[in-house]
């Protein structure tokens, strides 16, 4: 007979299964048989008796330690076990997850063969929570705590210290006891200690050298310490001896050691273990745990098959000859490269190496796959689609696991795809997105992603858990696209970055349109080069740094030159309005980029205004529109203006610099306010990107630059673009511009560079005038550099090998990455736009806690505002107290639209928000 019974959760069958005595047995599930034991030995121990393992294993002190505890049914989990768990993950990842390369690394530094590092992983991995066997922690649960003081183990005071902190006391005695120099044990000990985001200080360290437990508690801690040195065969810790190396070995140990404490805690596939068992057995069936988490998790999923493939067989067609000098000067190299560093012009074939490239170092070195770094979310989302062709091209039978790195992938189409694991048609390899990597903090430690910039740069910053970024970074390639588009303030992150990633073995892969020689020599720099001066190549160039810090720039074939028609136009929408217009008559594609979002939104709206338009055919594209409209009108420009899109007969975009960078448009005429001379260049690569029939008005590339107004003494004035720009180079860029009706390309490219990023104030045929204009706005440029300069350095972690760079002081670090800013702009405050609009309803959702599909559909509706006035204002209203339990939301404020508008509170703004215009600040006059 078989008798069949519901219940919300097993464990409300206890007291049932607890009638029958001895009648009735639990077979399984695991977890309800280890719930009744447990609620049996608490039985027991109420009336003063003490439990025995039937299985004859021995019973210990040690076992009455806990590393996590339910408080409401009062089940543990020892602390003994839940080393051995940790310890476990790993040993798997050791086995089957750390890349070839890592493994070469790590048992080159530690000067041993690969079952003592192994083991030493495992080992120092293991003792994480040994901080946990002190009175501290453990009175943290009473009824578990008075059962130790009952056995014998003292009632000692306890302290308000983390238990991170008394781990690195505890590992700093114990390490220097087995022989290991105090220095070194010490620097082992805080990262060990530091596995919950943040190194332990070395002067607290010293401070708590007396709190962790008296006589009878080190020796438990002793007892703990020895019986996993004795199960993973260590007599003595031996880390490199070498303290700058073991610096770099302790840097990916702590990030190392998080991902396996992370894994190991995951309570689906470690489950509390109420009986005593033997160490052993129970090391044996943990490694079982281990592999099954670590496969489903999706650990397991790709690796690198050591082939290379063909070029042609990737992409469909032939390398041209960049792209072929670009293979070839790769394959003379004996080892990975350090810096790989590629110029050429937009259009020409960079993605396509950089992917080619990546691939050849991560299978024919073995590391462990790639990041590429945009600038932006939108060259982040096609980037990601071109790596996912790519990835799909190289592994078609293989699971690829390829994240997206920004606040916004949620809403990316095929990234949902991809993490809802569905099949699309004619895609057959696999490619997903695993839930367990979809983390802020986690997401670097897919094999593969593609995101912003950002991301990388959070892993040298002073937040939380930033040494899990830096060695999910390690051993892979990172490829920075458009590494001339930041500034000052990023540019001493990703220094440091690249300082970090010379070090962590991380082959890196830069691509640029137009880079000043300053900024190539600062970058090579960054990555062991000892030059002093770079040697005189012609653009366009490659430039490799080789694994020895060896220097070489190769000549790349030059394109076939062709000639950029340039047009000034005064800088009113009289004379540029017009020849937009006379041209939109003939068709055609033409793109207008504006330097500011007011600037577009005015354009757009003028343009639409416009009796010669059609209003249906301009298109506005910028980033204050909430993510849900901007995806649409994101997909929306690539369909029209894409490399295979279908293409209008004529159509208007209105942009930002938002599709300068990286984005694979193509237009035929193009209108764009002054910027420095490369991002000019940069614009003006998507006029003509791709062979394709023109309208004959418009059959050659034509750059039409408004031409700004002119002051005292003829000097130009650029409004609020200075807030964006250096006056200085907008000023010598105007200067190299204002005669020419042509640039010939790339054969302009270097002299204009070296002309405008030169800091000489003496330029050839300027007046006084212009030269006293020049040389108050390089100071100023000077003063506004060194400020940048400060603040980018002031919350970066030490260099590589900076003795200050382990125990130093990190308790400033905060939990949240945004505390923190990657880049130089007035912390800003999110808004969720609710309410209504007079051309779509918005979400609403004020009174309640939001379920979690209403979650998504609200932080579809978020914008960054970034006005100073405004944020002060949006600050006045209260947090959703609704809100506070989801990351997303916690710090927004919900701003409900009454058809369209919202007066922002104490100031005299109004915020609009359509459809077409996006999010706009209107100014109310008295």
């Amino acid at each position: 007979m078989t008798f069949v019974v519901e219940v919300a959760d097993p464990r409300e069958m206890i007291p049932w299964i607890r009638s029958w005595g001895s009648g009735v047995v639990v077979v399984e599930p695991d977890a309800l048989r280890r719930a009744v034991i447990d609620d049996l030995r608490r039985l027991l121990d109420g009336y003063g008796i003490t439990a025995t393992a039937t299985s004859g294993a021995r019973s210990s002190l040690l076992h009455l330690l806990w590393a996590k505890y339910d408080r409401r049914t009062q089940h543990f989990h020892p602390l003994p076990y839940h080393l051995l768990d940790v310890a476990a993950v790993a040993w798997m990842m050791w086995t089957h997850v750390l890349s070839e390369s890592q493994r070469r690394w790590l048992t080159d530094v530690l000067h041993a063969d690969e079952t003592y590092a192994r083991s030493l992983f495992a080992f120092l991995a293991g003792l994480h929570d040994i901080g946990k066997a002190t009175p501290t922690f453990q009175s943290k649960a009473r009824p578990i705590y008075e059962r130790l003081v009952d056995s014998g183990i003292p009632d000692e005071r306890t302290y308000d210290v983390a238990h991170g902190v008394h781990s690195a006391v505890i590992l700093t005695r114990l390490f220097t006891q087995q022989g290991t120099d105090k220095t070194i044990a010490r620097q082992i000990a805080s990262v060990v200690g530091g596995h919950h985001g943040a190194w332990i200080d070395f002067t607290m360290m010293r401070h708590h050298q007396s709190t962790a437990g008296g006589v009878v508690w080190q020796k438990l801690q002793d007892e703990l310490f020895d019986s996993m040195r004795r199960a993973f065969g260590i007599d003595a810790v031996e880390p490199p001896q070498d303290e700058q190396q073991c610096q770099i070995f302790a840097v990916m140990l702590s990030g190392f050691i998080s991902v396996c404490d992370w894994i190991g805690s995951h309570e689906g596939y470690f489950p509390y273990q109420a009986e005593p068992v033997d160490p052993d057995d129970y090391f044996s069936d943990s490694l079982v745990r281990a592999e099954t988490a670590l496969e489903q998790l999706g650990w397991y999923m790709w690796r690198p098959p050591r082939t290379r493939d063909d070029f042609h067989n990737l992409f469909g067609f032939a390398p041209n000859p960049m792209q072929q000098a670009a293979i070839t000067a790769f394959e003379s190299l004996a080892a990975p490269p350090r810096l790989i560093l590629v110029e050429y012009l937009t259009g020409g074939g960079k993605t396509e190496i950089a992917l080619y490239l990546t691939d050849l170092l991560v299978n024919l070195y073995g590391l462990g796959g790639a990041y590429v770094a945009m600038p932006t979310q939108a060259t982040s989302n096609q980037m990601y689609e071109r790596t996912s062709r790519f990835l799909q091209a190289r592994y078609p039978d293989s699971q690829v696991d390829l994240q997206l790195a920004h606040a916004q992938a949620d809403f990316h189409p095929l990234f949902a795809q991809f993490r809802q694991h569905i099949e699309r048609e004619g895609n057959e390899s696999g490619q997903t997105a695993e839930d367990w990597f979809h983390n802020r903090k986690r997401t670097l430690l897919a094999p593969f992603a593609v995101g912003t910039v950002d991301q990388a740069m959070l892993s040298v910053l002073e937040v939380k858990h930033h040494f899990v970024r830096l060695y999910a970074l390690s051993h892979k390639v990172v490829v920075f696209d458009e590494i001339h588009s930041y500034d000052t303030y990023m540019n001493e992150i990703i220094e440091r970055l690249m300082e970090w990633l010379a070090v962590m073995h991380t082959p890196t892969i830069l691509l640029s349109a137009t880079l000043p020689a300053a900024d190539r020599l600062r970058l090579t720099q960054s990555f062991g080069a000892a030059n002093e001066h770079l040697p005189d190549v012609q653009y366009p160039r490659l430039t490799i740094v080789s694994a020895d810090g060896q220097l070489n720039v190769h000549p790349l074939p030059r394109p076939p030159s062709r000639t950029l028609y340039v047009q000034h136009v005064a800088d009113d929408a009289a004379h540029w309005g017009d020849a937009l217009t006379a041209a939109y008559a003939k068709g055609g594609c033409i793109a207008v980029i504006c330097n500011t979002v007011d600037e577009a939104i005015r354009v757009y709206q003028y343009l639409r205004d416009h009796p010669a338009i059609d209003a249906r055919d301009v298109i506005l594209f910028h980033a204050r529109f909430p993510t849900a409209w901007r995806g649409e009108i994101e997909r929306e420009v690539l369909e029209a203006f894409g490399k295979d899109g279908h293409r209008p007969a004529r159509a208007i975009l209105v942009a930002t610099q938002i599709i300068e960078q990286s984005l694979d448009l193509d237009f035929d005429l193009m209108l764009t306010q002054l910027a420095p001379v490369d991002l000019l260049i940069q614009r003006a690569g998507r006029l003509h990107r791709h062979s394709r029939q023109r309208p004959t008005h418009l059959a050659a590339p034509l750059l039409m630059i408004r031409a700004p107004a002119l002051g005292h003494g003829a000097i130009p004035t650029f409004g609020v673009d200075e807030a964006i720009y250096a006056r200085f180079i907008l000023l010598k860029t105007w200067y190299a511009l204002r005669d020419k009706t042509e640039l010939r390309i790339p054969d302009d490219l270097d002299p204009l560079m070296n002309v405008v990023y030169d800091r000489s104030v003496q330029v050839d045929g300027a007046g006084d005038a212009f030269t006293q204009a020049l040389d108050a706005a390089l100071n100023d440029m000077t003063t506004r550099e060194n400020g940048k300069a400060f603040r980018g350095s002031e919350y970066r972690i030490h260099a590589p090998f900076d003795e200050s760079l382990i125990g130093s002081w990190t308790a400033r670090m905060p939990d949240d990455d945004h505390n923190i800013t990657t880049r130089d702009i007035r912390p800003g405050v999110d808004i969720v736009c609710m309410g209504n609009v007079p051309d779509g309803p918005l979400p609403l959702f004020v009174d309640r806690a939001p379920t979690h599909e209403e979650v998504s559909n609200l932080m579809r509706f978020k914008i960054n505002v970034q006005k100073s006035e405004v944020v002060d204002g949006l600050r006045r209203l209260e947090p959703n107290p609704y809100w506070e339990r989801t990351a997303g939301l916690r710090s927004a404020r919900a701003v409900v639209f009454g058809n369209g508008d919202f007066a922002v509170p104490g100031t005299s703004i109004r915020l609009r928000l359509s459809r077409n215009n996006g999010l706009e600040y209107v100014e109310e006059t008295p």
